[in-house]
């Protein structure tokens, strides 16, 4: 179903034109009846507007060359150069005029070259042929005119057979030559009808020619068993070659078209040509068309039909007002466990328990009758396999007036959703239930380390002051060894006391609520330097603190952290002079990560997974003072902001802890 498209062309294609023009012309020269060179069928014309159709006007001097060099190798030896040059260059102008003109008429009305559809033919014959036609034989009649050459019978009577017989060479030939390359892709013919076909036109040549019986409507079913049988292109050619036939025995004096009068016999033989060639033509066109819009069909069906069988869904179709199932696909014996045979033509009544089916119906009839979708989103069933589950859907088909037809139902198995989905909610309320445990378990934790930490204040306080006292007091009554243990009871309960604070801001970090406000990172960081500073002057320390660094958080929470991270930059970077302390970012938005880097004693990365543990350290009392919960109260500060905390470090090259606040947590346990 291709749309005329103008071809490559070169000097092969237009030596191909002129060759077979001449070739043409010769056969047409010998389809003239009587004296004249006015033939009754001119196929060189049905070449000329075919090739402009095919190649564009482009082909025209091809043509006007063909169709003069035919002219002067039939004018020459009888009527000399100079009358064989008037009339070639006279011909071959109204051959090119003809092809370009009817070229132009058929391709303004969207003519396609697969010459399946009836408006083609139509282009073909009354506006490349009738109607072009005229140019042709009007500029071939006004040559011969003006040379002297004979014509048959009047002037008039010799234009009407010449505008006749190219119209026929239009008729037979230009159809044919379009649609030549199609011949190899048409479906082969049996060898049977094939011969058959041979015969049946030898029968009927034989019958009209040879004297058995004069006949010429023999013809027709002949041509119409073509029409029906063949492809467009072997129907064409089979109406050329019993056309050319006809001619050839009418000139050889045979057949009921042959008449004394040589004039009336190419009437007479024009007239039978036209009537048999021109409804033989249409009808193989109308019946192209319909071969196509069948092959569409069967393509769409074949198509709709694999839809169908493979949607994993299950799908059926149901009569109305019956409710007989009309189609199931694949699904529906697949899951329901019931061939397709066992279901088609019967209703629900007799494939499913009472109840079931009548709930069914109930269902169908109400779609039926409200016209609208019915949305089922469970639905147990019973099969073969068991019960399973099915999200339905069920729309009524109508006709064009509105008027419902059909009942069409999807239903998905929604069976192993519905089990997951239990087992989700199952696991789901033992998750919750862990969950208040752990919250239950966790707030009493914090209640009792609170309490212990609270508790344990008051003796700790009481050791450390009774040691104070006795070393105020008694120490001239101890010897060394006893001032020494005095000394390290008053140091263990200094210790003690500092880890008892550490653990009660510990405990106030994760239980406090929080007061959300902008903060600003950088001016938290420069205070809490100076206070560094202040309490170890003698410390020389270079800070690079990043300039307008804001954040969203509890800004006591923030201090408490950067207190701890920058305090113990400080701390482990005390052996530097001078140590350099930074705190800068990389990113935008959610993404930042802020960096603490120090250039003191780092640790080992084996150890990483320590740091931000409770009562976890990595260097002892003798090397750096602390209680192994600092770090920890930074990760839980982090944590309540939504963010996350790593490290890294090498020993004595420095340590870097990274972090990101991506926002305070919503909902406080």
């Amino acid at each position: 179903m291709e749309q005329a498209r103008v071809r490559a062309w070169g000097a092969r294609e237009g030596l191909w034109v002129v060759a077979g023009y001449v070739a043409l012309g010769w056969l047409g020269n010998q389809m003239a009846l009587g004296p004249s060179h006015v033939a009754v069928l001119w196929p060189a014309a049905g070449l000329s507007l075919a090739a402009v159709l095919t190649f564009g006007a482009q082909a025209w001097p091809a043509i006007w060359l063909g169709a003069a060099l035919q002219a002067l190798t039939s004018f020459w030896p009888s009527h000399g150069a100079a009358t064989a040059l008037a009339v070639g260059t006279s011909l071959g102008t109204g051959a090119a005029l003809h092809a370009l003109l009817g070229s132009w008429l058929v391709q303004r009305r969207g003519f396609r070259l697969a010459f399946d559809r009836v408006e083609d033919v139509f282009n073909v014959l009354v506006l490349g042929g009738f109607l072009a036609c005229l140019v042709s034989a009007s500029v071939g009649i006004a040559a011969f005119e003006a040379v002297g050459l004979p014509l048959p019978g009047r002037a008039l009577d010799g234009w009407l057979v010449w505008w006749l017989g190219d119209t026929l060479g239009v008729v037979l030939a230009a159809p044919l030559f379009l649609l030549a390359p199609r011949l190899a892709e048409a479906a082969p013919i049996g060898s049977s009808e094939r011969l058959a076909w041979l015969g049946v036109t030898l029968l009927v040549v034989g019958a009209n020619f040879v004297g058995w019986l004069a006949v010429p409507l023999l013809f027709v079913p002949l041509l119409l068993w073509a029409a029906l049988r063949f492809a467009p292109a072997r129907a064409v050619l089979a109406v050329a070659g019993v056309s050319g036939l006809v001619v050839m025995a009418t000139r050889l004096g045979l057949g009921p078209f042959y008449l004394p009068d040589p004039l009336a016999s190419a009437f007479a033989l024009q007239r039978f040509l036209a009537s048999v060639s021109v409804p033989l033509l249409v009808l193989v066109a109308a019946l192209a068309t319909r071969r196509g819009v069948e092959e569409e069909l069967r393509r769409s069906t074949t198509l709709l039909q694999a839809v169908i069988e493979n949607i994993p869904d299950v799908l059926f179709l149901k009569s109305h007002p019956e409710l007989r199932y009309v189609l199931v696909n694949r699904a529906y014996e697949r899951q329901i466990g019931t061939s397709r045979e066992a279901v088609v033509g019967r209703q629900d009544a007799e494939l499913f328990p009472p109840e079931r089916a009548a709930r069914f119906a109930a269902q169908d009839r109400g779609v039926l009758a409200g016209g609208e979708l019915l949305d089922v989103p469970a639905e147990p069933v019973e099969t073969l396999h068991g019960t399973i589950w099915f999200h339905t859907k069920k729309v009524p088909l109508q006709d064009a007036a509105g008027q419902p037809q059909y009942l069409l139902g999807i239903a998905e198995d929604i069976t192993a959703l519905r089990e997951a989905r239990a087992e989700i909610e199952s696991l789901n309320r033992q998750l919750a239930r862990r969950v208040d445990a752990l919250e239950a378990a966790y707030a009493e934790l914090e209640a009792f380390t609170y309490s212990v930490s609270h508790d344990l204040r008051a003796p700790v306080r009481t050791i450390d002051g009774f040691a104070q006292a006795l070393r105020e007091t008694y120490a001239a009554g101890l010897d060394e060894r006893g001032r020494r243990w005095l000394t390290h009871v008053g140091e263990g309960a200094q210790r003690l006391g500092r880890l008892i604070d550490d653990m009660l801001e510990l405990s106030r970090v994760s239980r406090r609520e929080l007061t959300v406000s902008t903060v600003d990172f950088s001016a938290l960081a420069r205070a809490i330097a100076r206070d560094l500073a202040v309490a170890e002057p003698e410390r020389h320390v270079v800070w690079d603190i990043e300039p307008g660094l804001t954040v969203q958080g509890d800004e006591g929470l923030l201090r408490i952290m950067l207190t701890n991270l920058l305090g113990n930059a400080w701390k482990f970077s005390r052996r530097r002079d001078p140590a350099h302390i930074s705190l800068r970012s990389r990113g935008e938005g959610a993404c930042r990560v802020f960096e603490v880097v120090d250039d003191g004693a780092g640790f080992e990365m084996a150890y990483v997974d320590k740091l931000f543990k409770p009562f976890s350290r990595l260097h002892t009392d003798d090397e750096f003072e602390g209680t192994g919960v600092g770090l920890a109260t930074v990760a839980r500060v982090v944590q309540r902001h939504g963010g996350t905390i790593t490290a890294e470090g090498r020993p004595q090259a420095g340590a870097t802890v990274r972090f990101t606040l991506a926002g305070p947590e919503r909902t406080e346990m």
